[in-house]
C-alpha cells in the first residue's frame, strides 16, 4: 500500500512540474505608457519598435527574465521584450483560446509529421517549443517531431497570434489548417 501511494505521489509531482511548464499565461494587453520593444531581455539590446501608449501587443507570458516579458508587437508581428516595470498591463484584452481558427486532422502512418497549411494571405512564423518555422501565405510546411508534448504559437504581422500545447503520438501524421486570423 505504501509503495502504490509513493508511486501515485511521485506522478502528482510529475504532473504539476510537467503542467506548470507549459500552463504560462498568454492574453492580449494594452501598453499604458511608451515602451521599447527589445530584441532581448535586456536595455542594453537592439531596440526592434517604438510602442506607443495604448498599443496592442500579444503577451506569450506572465514569467518575467531580467525584467523583462515576451510579447508580439501584433502590427508588425515582431517578437521581443518589454520591460514588465516601465510597461504597465493593467487591462487584458482577451484570454487566449487554444487554436480557434486551426483546424486538426490526424492520419494513421509510421512517422510524426506535421502539416501546417496557411491559408491566409500573410507569411506566419511558427514556434514549435524554440524551433521557429517560417509559412508563407497560400503555402504548406511539413514539419517532422518527436513524439510527445510541444509548446507552439503562431503569430505574424496583422494577425492574431495562437498558443497552446498539444501532444503527438508516434505512428500519426498531423496537419494544422490555418484560416482567416487576421486583423486590419
Amino acid at each position: 500500500m505504501r509503495k502504490y501511494l509513493k508511486k501515485i505521489y511521485i506522478f502528482l509531482l510529475f504532473f504539476i512540474a510537467v503542467t506548470s511548464l507549459y500552463a504560462q499565461t498568454a492574453y492580449y494587453g494594452k501598453i499604458n505608457k511608451y515602451s521599447n520593444l527589445y530584441r532581448l531581455s535586456s536595455g542594453h539590446s537592439a531596440i526592434l519598435a517604438w510602442l506607443p501608449e495604448n498599443t496592442t501587443v500579444f503577451v506569450t507570458s506572465d514569467i518575467a527574465v531580467n525584467g523583462f516579458i515576451p510579447v508580439i508587437y501584433i502590427e508588425s508581428g515582431i517578437e521581443g521584450y518589454v520591460y514588465r516595470d516601465a510597461t504597465n498591463f493593467t487591462e487584458r484584452v482577451a484570454e487566449i483560446p487554444i487554436i480557434p481558427s486551426v483546424s486538426k486532422f490526424i492520419q494513421q502512418t509510421d512517422t510524426v509529421v506535421l502539416t501546417i497549411v496557411n491559408n491566409t494571405l500573410r507569411t506566419l512564423t511558427l514556434k514549435i517549443d524554440n524551433n521557429n518555422y517560417t509559412i508563407t501565405g497560400e503555402d504548406q510546411k511539413r514539419i517532422v517531431l518527436t513524439s510527445g508534448q510541444h509548446s507552439y504559437l503562431i503569430f505574424g504581422p496583422k494577425f492574431l497570434p495562437v498558443v497552446g500545447v498539444d501532444t503527438f503520438n508516434k505512428g500519426k501524421n498531423y496537419t494544422w489548417k490555418i484560416q482567416s486570423m487576421k486583423i486590419g
